[in-house]
């Protein structure tokens, strides 16, 4: 996981080295995590600026007017919004390609990930930034279209018998809800309830580019604790 500290409001602009990747990311961000990713992934050479989120450098915002996490950067070349610049480095870049070439596998795939932000995405956010109870089982109702739809494609990954850019558009936000379940034992993903889940969370943490980009569990217990006392999360962990 990247290192560097973050920058804020009023931080100097750092220097962009002539033909050099870079992506403004936030440690944490499971959005920015899938660049990092399908970047480590795909063995593209790249440099990390983080990014405070709650106050962000006044330069971020001129560079990516949504204000969000990730965007890319080479020279004049700017790209944001992590579905948008993952699909733009993967047809940009040489090495294994992470989409489909059919058109309605590359269909399926694109309904499978906005089903799945809506249906896992969405209660896990109320769970775990508004302490809402009453999400708990709208996440396990969603959980079960991830079952479902791995048992329906009877593969090891849901791109196939190797991981593509669907698999790597889910984790960051499945890493967390395994976090939450660990800290949440009625949100745990549970074998004998998602056999093919768990089976494709073993595969996936498996795969070097997900294990270089995942946070600790005492990293993670701490943006738990950080997030329901409003305190800042941008720089837990950072080596000192």
């Amino acid at each position: 996981m990247p290192s560097e500290i973050a920058y804020r409001k009023g931080s100097e602009f750092p220097a962009l080295e002539a033909g050099k990747l870079r992506v403004y990311s936030m440690r944490h961000c499971p959005y920015a995590q899938r660049a990092r990713i399908v970047m480590l992934h795909k063995n593209i050479e790249f440099e990390t600026v983080n990014i405070n989120l709650k106050e962000k450098p006044e330069w971020f915002l001129e560079l990516a007017p949504l204000g969000t996490v990730p965007a890319i950067q080479k020279d004049d070349i700017i790209v944001y919004d992590s579905p948008i610049v993952c699909q733009y480095l993967d047809e940009t870049y040489p090495g294994e390609k992470l989409t489909p070439n059919d058109p309605y596998q590359k269909a399926k795939d694109a309904m499978l990930v906005e089903r799945y932000s809506k249906k896992v995405v969405t209660p896990f956010y109320r769970m775990a930034l508004k302490q809402e109870p009453e999400a708990l089982g709208e996440l396990l109702s969603g959980l079960n279209v991830l079952e479902d739809e791995l048992k329906s494609r009877g593969k090891t990954f849901f791109g196939g018998e190797k991981p593509m850019m669907v698999d790597f558009m889910i984790w960051p936000h499945m890493e967390r809800i395994v976090g939450m379940g660990k800290v949440n034992d009625k949100a745990a993903i549970r074998k004998d309830q998602f056999p093919n889940l768990v089976a494709w969370i073993d595969n996936i943490t498996a795969v070097p580019a997900v294990k270089v980009t995942r946070c600790s569990e005492e990293d993670f217990i701490k943006i738990m604790v950080a997030n329901k006392e409003g305190k800042e999360i941008y720089d837990i962990g950072v080596e000192q």
